[in-house]
């Protein structure tokens, strides 16, 4: 979590740890006692598995599909009629996981982002395009195309072969 979210880290930790702890106040049976952090640990695997999806970045995707293949089984956790045994604190882990998914998507425009590379940019190709064709058009291009330069005389041209004997 630190490695890849250090700047968003801290503030989701916290975020999960309170909010997840409200909504199993507000939903968990009251007969029952919840105790344990892993409404925390169901918050934080699921952020970074949602996250890494939602932001597309390469990294974060391999790291959330480690934890998917690592902690796969932790879906079963949070179904109450598969909490085995049953004395598990499903709304506790039910809680953790929509805290998580829930950061994931607010906190998406933040932190590490998905690289755009000059070929994925499209929109500012398109319209370089269309400036270019609107310049030829109107005769207003400030340098010229590369092939108007023109070509060296052969007399500035030296060619020296060097073979090794």
């Amino acid at each position: 979590m630190y490695y890849c979210y250090p700047t968003l880290a801290n503030r989701v930790l916290l975020i999960t740890y309170l909010a997840s702890g409200l909504i199993t106040w507000c939903i968990g049976n009251p007969e029952s006692t919840h105790i344990g952090a892993s409404a925390l640990v169901y918050g934080l695997n699921l952020f970074l598995i949602a996250s890494g999806f939602i932001r597309g970045n390469r990294m974060l995707i391999v790291i959330s599909l480690i934890m998917v293949f690592l902690y796969g089984s932790f879906i079963w956790g949070m179904i109450p009629s598969l909490a085995i045994p049953q004395n598990i604190s499903w709304e506790g882990h039910l809680s953790g996981a929509i805290i998580g998914v829930l950061l994931a998507v607010f906190l998406r425009k933040e932190g590490p982002q998905k690289e755009v590379y000059h070929w994925e940019d499209e929109e500012d190709n398109e319209e370089e395009i269309n400036d270019d064709n609107s310049n030829v058009a109107t005769g207003s291009m400030s340098e010229k195309p590369y092939w108007d330069v023109p070509t060296p005389s052969n007399d500035d041209l030296t060619v020296r072969y060097r073979f090794r004997h």
